[in-house]
């Protein structure tokens, strides 16, 4: 789960007690000053360490007091139908989370507290964005229909640009969105259309699209500078693909018409990378959960194998794995990406034969076989698998904003205090 990776992310709250007044009540519940006064420490906090430019303290304030109702919209819509997160799954991705900061629980929670971070504060965040995550699964993920013609273009579109070319490129992209309603009147539609071509022109006379995505920008990304990091042209929309084709470093496109509004995309980088033959791992591995010996118990394990003991047979008799013991540990082949990032480091590193040291991953601690390595022959059908995730990670963004923005407008939403 990428979003969880930076401990420092909107999770991040100061301590401070302030006087608490409600600036918005949003159905039946309501939005405190002070989480928008915490919202907008953590803001300036990632805008100064990224050197980005933020707008006016008063139109800052108005969008982050926005990022809230729509947090809130989710939280109420998640609540109704029955959404939560456990208690164990939220351990498990704050633990996830220490780890990849190269820390254990106890050492994390101290560096939250020199951050200034109240421990529970973030641990409630966590379990929003996991919540809100799990609603957009359910509620639009699970929605979307790919069709057979569909997976054809894209297929006929990708095995085209392969024999163009020996290489791929990857785009850093910012995007400002200037959204529309649901069934948006030619009015609303001429409106958009100007205000974009006016943040357009700001553009071209040197204004920071960062700034100006902060200001300006209806996406979700717009308090990031409309930073939407790094995208093949595969992994776009074809309006947004066709249009960054035409463009170089540094150059923003024209308005881009979708359901959605009106779209700037602005190249900040691009990067020219040969293709690779992808490969496929085989291993196997004893996996032990987290226990406070479970490594000495590897490292006793991995020495009885190296003096001759099976490693099949061990792992029936030790692994916890439960979908590979009956196969003596052996798991089905991979390739990258379909691993835990820690689980694939080791494997795809190891030498055909050689058994690792003992490692942690998310699950538990392992030791790991790696049996075999083979280039990758896609069949068709595997081939037609991945379009078909492919195509329905792009349109999950561009629906997800429309649900959104249909969820915000049916809420009732009452802004109390106008000087934030």
């Amino acid at each position: 789960m990428a979003f969880l990776a930076n401990i420092f992310s909107s999770a991040v709250f100061a301590e401070e007690q302030l006087l608490d007044r409600i600036v918005a009540v949003v159905n039946d519940g309501v939005i405190l000053q002070s989480e928008v006064s915490q919202e907008l420490i953590v803001i300036r906090q990632q805008a100064r360490e990224a050197g980005q430019q933020l707008p006016s303290d008063d139109i800052l304030s108005e969008r982050v007091l926005e990022r809230l109702i729509l947090n809130k919209v989710q939280m109420q819509q998640a609540e109704k139908t029955g959404i939560n997160v456990d208690e164990d799954t939220l351990n498990r991705a704050i633990t996830s989370i220490a780890r990849n900061n190269n820390m254990d629980l106890a050492r994390f929670r101290q560096a939250l507290q020199a951050q200034g971070i109240a421990y529970q504060t973030f641990r409630e965040s966590i379990r929003e964005e996991l919540t809100i995550a799990r609603l957009r699964t359910r509620d639009v993920d699970s929605k979307i229909n790919i069709s057979s013609r569909e997976i054809d273009n894209y297929l006929r579109r990708n095995n085209d640009t392969s024999n163009s070319s020996g290489s791929s490129s990857s785009y850093k992209i910012q995007h400002i969105l200037i959204g529309l309603p649901e069934g948006a009147s030619a009015e609303q539609i001429n409106s958009a259309n100007d205000k974009a071509l006016e943040v357009l022109a700001l553009i071209k006379k040197g204004g920071d699209f960062a700034k100006l995505a902060a200001t300006y920008s209806d996406g979700a990304k717009a308090l990031d500078g409309g930073s939407i990091g790094w995208r093949s042209l595969e992994e776009l929309p074809q309006l947004f693909a066709d249009s960054l084709k035409e463009l170089s470093v540094g150059q923003t496109s024209q308005p881009l018409r979708s359901a959605n509004g009106f779209h700037l995309l602005r190249v900040e980088d691009i990067q020219n990378q040969d293709k690779q033959i992808a490969t496929e791992t085989r291993v196997r591995h004893i996996l032990l959960r987290d226990a406070g010996n479970a490594r000495q118990q590897l490292l006793a394990l991995k020495q009885r194998i190296e003096s001759g003991a099976s490693f099949a047979e061990l792992a029936r008799e030790f692994s916890e794995d439960s979908n590979s013991t009956a196969n003596g540990g052996e798991l089905p082949w991979f390739r990258s990406g379909e691993m835990v990032p820690e689980f694939e480091k080791v494997a795809e590193s190891l030498p055909i034969g050689s058994i690792s040291e003992p490692f942690q991953s998310s699950f538990g601690w392992h030791i790991v076989e790696t049996l075999e390595r083979r280039a990758y022959n896609a069949s068709e059908e595997s081939k037609r698998a991945e379009a078909e995730m492919t195509i329905k990670k792009v349109r999950s963004d561009e629906e997800y904003e429309l649900w959104l923005r249909k969820l915000r407008s049916e809420a009732y939403v009452e802004i109390r205090d106008a000087n934030r």
